[in-house]
């Protein structure tokens, strides 16, 4: 089988998945979105998948994402998802449509900066730790988030689009379930206190847990091995 065939009829079953369990959990159809992460891929992977209609994408690296910019494929969104340090934020900012993994005040603030400096207006979203697990980045606790949020609602140049975890990596369906519902838990609570915050986007869900994501109200599933099968290197 070909290449091309192979990586479409895995799209197909991805989707097919999604499809499922927005019906499993009574939500109308395509109301969870297909991110292809494209950590550690290539161009031509890249451009095969854009072949097979998807559209979005997602980088963990900056310096990955510079050395691919100039040859991706006209007509994609593509997001930081990857933990960012300060000193890379500029280049995230030049060459994405949004970053995800904002954390911290300090790294708002420095896009906030990086992007007034180019006039535009860069799309964000707050990275929560939802699994307590010390390994993940991400904001800890309600108080941290809320703090978080109302600071970026005072910079100029960031829209607050959404909220983003990771689920644990244990396998165990209930912790899992468990994280992924906190954060849609923690949205209603931002929109609540947050009154110009409607529509915020839940990011949530990977290869081994998106079926899980989308029955707990995941907008944005971001699949990188099961689209692509195992990466090397």
């Amino acid at each position: 089988m070909q290449v091309m065939e192979i990586m479409r009829d895995r799209i197909a079953e991805v989707l097919e998945i999604i499809a499922q369990a927005e019906r499993a959990s009574g939500r109308p159809s395509g109301s969870a979105a297909l991110m292809a992460v494209t950590k550690n891929r290539s161009i031509r992977e890249i451009h095969e998948a854009a072949s097979c209609g998807i559209t979005l994408f997602g980088e963990n690296r900056v310096q990955e994402l510079a050395g691919k910019a100039s040859d991706l494929p006209e007509g994609i969104s593509m997001h930081m998802i990857g933990a960012l340090q300060s000193n890379k934020a500029a280049k995230a900012v030049e060459l994405s449509d949004c970053i995800q993994s904002v954390d911290r005040e300090k790294i708002l603030v420095r896009i906030d900066r990086c992007a007034l400096q180019t006039d535009r207006i860069m799309d964000i979203m707050v990275e929560v730790n939802t699994s307590g697990e010390p390994s993940k980045h991400g904001v800890e606790t309600e108080d941290d988030l809320m703090r978080l949020i109302e600071r970026s609602l005072s910079c100029q140049s960031v829209r607050l689009t959404g909220l983003m975890t990771l689920g644990p990596l244990s396998g165990d369906e209930a912790a899992i379930r468990g994280s992924f519902a906190k954060l849609r838990q923690l949205r209603e609570r931002v929109e609540a206190s947050f009154g110009e915050l409607g529509g915020l986007m839940l990011s949530m869900g990977m290869s081994g847990d998106f079926a899980i994501a989308v029955e707990e109200g995941s907008d944005l599933v971001r699949v990188g091995t099961a689209i692509f099968g195992r990466a090397h290197g």
